[in-house]
Parts: structure tokens; C-alpha cells; sequence
């Protein structure tokens, strides 16, 4: 964060950058300490994104300030878990601004003042507090989201890196569109055949992963001349019959000559 880089430098850093929006705004928000009308006025007229429309997003995000002290006012949580544990007295005492759901209930009432997390149930009880970590997993299947979450320094951002935390995303943005779709179609496609005896396939792909996934393949059909779009050698070690009908496309053929 630099608390006093002018607006040109703000605007020089981000403005060429994917989505710059958010960025400059928040490193508006973080110079200022809130989201002045002079620093919305110079985001609109340099990312040409009329004020109306920037008010929008401005609003959007409760953690924008318009006004100060900005993000030095402390935020306390109102949701229903919340309030059971006495937000509201909180948000008297501390004269602070009622936010929506904060994702603590291990731990309410969660307070925010500037980039410090506190939690407690009264004044005189809040204190810094890191979220927890999930329990041990307690079956036996491959979680999704927590797969990594109880490593060691994940919460960082290198720490959420190295347990491949942005994998998915750098490999879109170095792949075309084309590739980025194959991959999706190929998961859907695993995700449908997990049952299936039989996939009779138009130009779908039928790789060594979608038949991972159906345990009780025994054939494969494709609709139309070529095999190309079949992994033949995965067929074969599975055991599965692949075969095609070269004469569908004859009448359609036909009629188009």
C-alpha cells in the first residue's frame, strides 16, 4: 500500500491491467483510508466508466467507504448468529457500522477495524482471533474445497500458491479458449458416465478420463466415420468394444451434392 502516490501513479498502475476496476479502487480506498468524490471522479474519467455506473459498484461492496474515517470505523457483524450474541450492543458501543455476514460464527461477534479481525461478545472480550481450521476429514472421499485448506501458511498468498491455490487460473489464461472449453466438456462428460454401458458419441471426445469414470463401460459408439476422437489404446486396455457407422452421413451427403 502507498499511503502517497498521487492519482497519476494510482491510475498509471492499474489502468492497463485485466479488470482494473477493483484494483484502483482499492488502492484509492487504502491511500485515503475511503473512496473520496474527487478519486471517483478521476477512476471515471480515466477507465471512461460513467459515474452512475460507478456508484453501482461503489455501493455493491459494503467495505467501500464513502466517507470518513473510512475503513478505520469498526464494522460489526449483524447476521442472525450475531445478533443472537449481542451485535447490536457492540455496534452502540463501539459506534461502529452493522455489516452483513462476516463467515465467524466459530467465533462471534467478528469486528473489522481496517485490516485487524477481532472477535468477542462484548467490548471488554474482543481480541484478535485466526479462523479455524476444519476439522479431519471425516470420511473416506477426496474433498474439493478443503482439499489443501489444512496445510500449514495457506492463508498466506504464497502459502496458498504452493498448494496450487491459482493452478486452474494460470492455465486458462495460458491456454486458448478452445482448450479451456475441451477440458470443461471432457469433466462434464466424466461426470454423466459414471453408470453408463454404453456411450454412443457424436464429436465428443472420449479420453482415457471419461472412461475412468464409467466403471461398467463395455462399448463405445461413435456416430459418424473416424475413431480420432476415441483413445483407442485406453479402450483396449479396457476391454472396451469401439465402433463407428461410416454410411450415417451418406444421405446427408447425398442431399447436400
Amino acid at each position: 500500500m502507498n499511503c502517497h502516490a498521487p492519482d497519476r501513479v494510482l491510475i498509471d498502475q492499474w489502468r492497463n491491467e485485466p479488470a482494473p476496476l477493483l484494483p484502483l479502487l482499492h488502492a484509492f480506498h487504502d491511500r485515503d483510508g475511503y473512496l473520496t468524490e474527487d478519486a471517483l471522479r478521476s477512476v471515471s474519467s480515466e477507465l471512461k466508466i460513467p459515474l452512475a455506473e460507478l456508484f453501482g459498484t461503489v455501493t455493491f461492496y459494503h467495505h467501500f467507504s464513502r466517507e470518513a474515517p473510512g475503513r478505520e470505523l469498526p464494522r460489526v457483524c449483524d447476521g442472525p448468529v450475531c445478533r443472537f450474541h449481542g451485535a447490536h450492543n457492540l455496534i452502540e458501543k463501539l459506534n461502529a457500522k452493522p455489516m452483513p455476514c462476516a463467515g465467524r460464527c466459530d467465533g462471534p461477534v467478528p469486528v473489522l477495524k481496517g485490516d485487524e479481525v477481532l472477535t468477542g461478545m462484548s467490548v471488554e472480550q474482543l481480541k484478535p482471533e485466526p479462523s479455524p481450521l476444519p476439522p479431519p476429514n471425516p470420511g473416506a472421499m477426496e474433498e474439493c474445497v478443503f482439499a489443501r485448506v489444512r496445510e500449514p501458511g495457506r492463508v498466506t498468498l504464497e502459502g496458498y500458491r504452493k498448494t496450487g491455490g491459482y493452478d486452474a487460473l494460470e492455465k486458462a489464461l495460458t491456454k486458448t479458449s478452445k482448450h479451456s472449453v475441451a477440458i470443461i466438456t471432457e469433466s462434464q462428460l466424466a461426470d454423466l458416465v459414471a453408470d453408463f454401458d454404453v456411450i454412443i458419441a457424436g464429436t465428443e471426445r472420449i479420453t482415457a478420463k471419461v472412461m475412468e469414470k464409467a466403471n461398467n463401460l463395455k462399448m463405445i459408439s461413435r456416430v459418424g466415420i473416424g475413431l480420432d476422437s476415441v483413445d483407442l489404446l485406453e479402450a483396449e486396455k479396457r476391454g472396451v468394444i469401439v465402433s463407428y457407422t461410416p454410411d450415417a452421413p451418406a444421405p446427408a451427403v447425398a442431399v447436400l451434392a
